[in-house]
């Protein structure tokens, strides 16, 4: 079965990224008393799975109660995942791109930034997924790739039983 979608443009405005301290916390603590160091980055990894699939999981309530083990929820329009480890708003769904304001519970609540995902077919049952952070803070840059792979994109895979 072949998934079809067109692929999606993406603009960050990187215009409003602000300047800061670099804080010297660690990701997910709970001190951030500002946003630190703000950056725009990206990353691609590569799925074994179709970019309709994979699309759907990010998407579906449904589907994001199953690969997180029934730790999400919503509240109006705000999504949590992992019990609140995750805080996001989805602000746009076009096609394969999927745009959203997004934070980790111990960011302080001021520091959302913004993330997109691009997810791209390469092939029948397979998808290139590029995740693009702006205004988030710098620190998380390194453990970014890590943290989806371990965080979404293994969970949603095992749920299709693809590892």
């Amino acid at each position: 079965m072949k998934h079809d979608s067109p692929k999606a443009s993406l603009n960050i405005d990187v215009d409003n990224l602000q300047d800061g301290k670099k804080s010297d916390e660690k990701i997910g603590t709970n001190s951030r008393n500002d946003c630190g160091s703000l950056s725009r980055f990206n990353f691609i990894i590569d799925c074994n799975i179709s970019a309709h699939l994979m699309a759907s999981s990010l998407t579906d309530p449904a589907l994001m109660s199953k690969w997180t083990l029934g730790s999400f929820k919503v509240d109006g329009d705000t999504l949590s995942l992992y019990s609140g480890l995750i805080i996001y708003k989805m602000i746009k769904i076009e096609g394969n791109l999927i745009l959203m304001n997004w934070r980790l519970n111990g960011w302080n609540s001021e520091c959302e930034s913004q993330c997109a995902f691009e997810i791209t077919p390469n092939g029948d049952e397979r998808c290139t997924s590029t995740i693009t952070f702006s205004n988030a803070p710098s620190d998380f840059k390194d453990v970014a790739p890590d943290f989806f792979n371990r965080y979404y994109i293994t969970p949603i895979s095992r749920l299709f039983g693809i590892f």
